[in-house]
């Protein structure tokens, strides 16, 4: 596997979904072609980036992420739910290794996607203005509802939702 010609610096809590998403924008690739590239074929399917992802990276996943996007393993894994497992059981329950595939569990991933529209929209460097914001890891989580950067008190959920301020 060899690196890529080019890559993007993750943003602060930004997730792996949204990291993908953005490089693979940047590269004109889609994203699925670069977790194949990745080498990790056996935890996606042929049409959809997994929430497993999210959860946690084994250790040659991170690496050969990381190698391909000219980052650490450490960077790479500050991309997922990880840091939380101690605060937040489900995400401990649901990343249990092991053989197979993993259930996440029900208190884990919100049933429609939150998120801040000014936070999408990007700040003003060069990258956000091309690529847009990040996606938070928070964001994914069903306990997050506001946006303390920009005082929201709810966040978009799903079509047609309201957000207030």
């Amino acid at each position: 596997m060899h690196p890529l010609p080019r890559s993007l610096e993750p943003a602060s809590g930004e997730s792996l979904v949204s990291y993908l998403l953005r490089l693979g924008h940047r590269l004109s690739l889609p994203p699925l072609q670069l977790i194949r590239a990745a080498g990790w074929t056996d935890r996606v399917q042929a049409t959809h980036i997994p929430g497993s992802l999210l959860l946690n990276l084994t250790g040659p996943e991170a690496q050969g992420f990381a190698r391909l996007t000219r980052q650490t393993a450490e960077e790479v894994s500050a991309l997922t739910l990880t840091q939380w497992r101690d605060r937040y059981p489900p995400i401990a329950w649901s990343s249990v290794p092991g053989p197979g595939p993993k259930r996440p569990d029900p208190w884990l991933f919100v049933g429609s996607p939150r998120y801040c529209p000014t936070c999408l929209a990007g700040d003003c460097t060069p990258a956000q203005q091309v690529h847009g914001g990040p996606w938070r890891k928070l964001w994914h989580l069903p306990f997050v509802f506001s946006c303390v950067e920009h005082c929201r008190r709810r966040l978009k959920s799903g079509p047609g939702a309201a957000l207030e301020s």
